[in-house]
């Protein structure tokens, strides 16, 4: 089903667990994924688990919309890495949410595979990280949205964003 959340957006790339209280007093843990497609009738999310931070983490949640408050975002993303302060090499593999370009949250799972192990300093990595997620971004046309292409080019500008925020001081 189609589920609209910023807040669900910034969640997704902290990587948390959903414990699902049911009707019948059982419950569940999914992740933000498995929650997605989780039928929610007679059934609340009765906790949510964060795991802790590795040293070095850098986090960002980003969203654009029309105005401040009582809006949809247009656009949202939601990145989390680890990152050698001193190279800007990613360690692992990062995890990378989009909200808006589809009418479900979307995971840029070839855009995390291109970035591991890469550093964020490395202009060639910049360049090739906008190619893939151009190469691999759904393109669903969203009539409260704005066109595909305008949503497009916000994701790749919070991206650009999420890199000036990883390279700290050597931005």
């Amino acid at each position: 089903y189609d589920f609209v959340s910023d807040a669900l957006t910034a969640f997704a790339a902290l990587s948390p667990s959903l414990s699902l209280l049911h009707a019948d007093g059982t419950t569940s843990v999914v992740t933000v994924e498995e929650f997605l497609t989780t039928a929610m009738m007679d059934t609340v999310i009765q906790a949510m688990s964060i795991p802790a931070s590795a040293p070095n983490t850098v986090y960002a949640a980003h969203k654009v919309m029309k105005r401040h408050e009582n809006c949809h975002a247009y656009v949202n993303a939601s990145f989390n890495a680890v990152v050698n302060p001193d190279t800007g090499v990613v360690s692992g593999k990062p995890v990378i949410f989009y909200g808006g370009l589809q009418s479900k949250l979307f995971r840029a799972t070839a855009l995390e595979d291109f970035l591991s192990g890469k550093s964020v300093l490395d202009n060639s990595v910049v360049e090739g990280a906008i190619t893939t997620l151009q190469s691999s971004m759904p393109s669903a046309a969203m009539a409260t949205s704005g066109s595909a292409e305008y949503r497009s080019d916000v994701a790749i500008n919070l991206l650009y964003k999420f890199f000036i925020q990883a390279a700290g001081s050597h931005a």
